[in-house]
């Protein structure tokens, strides 16, 4: 996710996943808090993560640079072009 710049797969393929494995196969709770400006994460073991609909790590719109949201604008008409966003929020 770090070369591409988007959100949604760290979130989706790194920071939701690591967090369910460690509380399922490990019995430890694991919030894992990604830096969208860094490209970092920091890994706070025993804190119990909120949900994605209260955690402030799922930013609305796609990141800027994000190589995913500009094919997607080539590949729509204009007037859909500044709603595109892959991550499925409102920009």
């Amino acid at each position: 996710s770090q070369e591409c710049g988007c959100k949604g797969l760290c979130l989706h393929q790194c920071k939701l996943p690591a967090q369910q494995f460690f509380q399922d196969e490990l019995g430890l709770a694991l919030t894992v808090s990604p830096n969208f400006v860094s490209q970092e994460c920091q890994w706070s073991f025993g804190e119990v993560p909120l949900s994605p609909a209260q955690d402030p790590s799922f930013p609305d719109g796609c990141l800027s640079g994000c190589s995913s949201r500009q094919v997607l604008a080539e590949s729509v008409s204009k007037s859909e072009a500044s709603k595109a966003d892959l991550c499925g929020y409102p920009v």
